[in-house]
C-alpha cells in the first residue's frame, strides 16, 4: 500500500477496534506488525509459536528493547 493508502486502512482499523471489533491483519513485515498491533500472533511453518503483546512477547524472550523481527527469530522452533 501507499502511506494514504496505509493511513485509510489504519483509520479504518482503529474505528473498528474503537466499536469493539477485532482486526486481523496478516503480514510478513515485522516493523509494521510492531507499529500497528496490540496483539501479535507469530506462526512459523504454519504452527502457533506466540500469542502476545509485544511487551509481553520481550518479557518471554527477556528482550528489553527487542524489535519483533529479534523476537521472531528467539522463538522459532529451531532457533540456536
Amino acid at each position: 500500500m501507499d502511506p494514504r493508502g496505509i493511513a485509510a486502512f489504519r483509520q479504518r482499523a482503529h474505528d473498528a477496534v474503537a466499536r469493539g471489533r477485532t482486526v486481523i491483519y496478516s503480514t510478513q513485515i515485522l516493523d509494521v506488525a510492531e507499529r500497528f498491533s496490540d496483539l501479535v500472533a507469530i506462526l512459523h511453518q504454519g504452527k502457533l509459536v506466540a500469542f502476545d503483546s509485544l511487551d509481553g512477547l520481550r518479557d518471554r524472550t527477556h528482550r528489553d528493547d527487542g524489535v519483533l523481527e529479534q523476537i521472531f527469530a528467539d522463538l522459532r522452533p529451531d532457533a540456536p
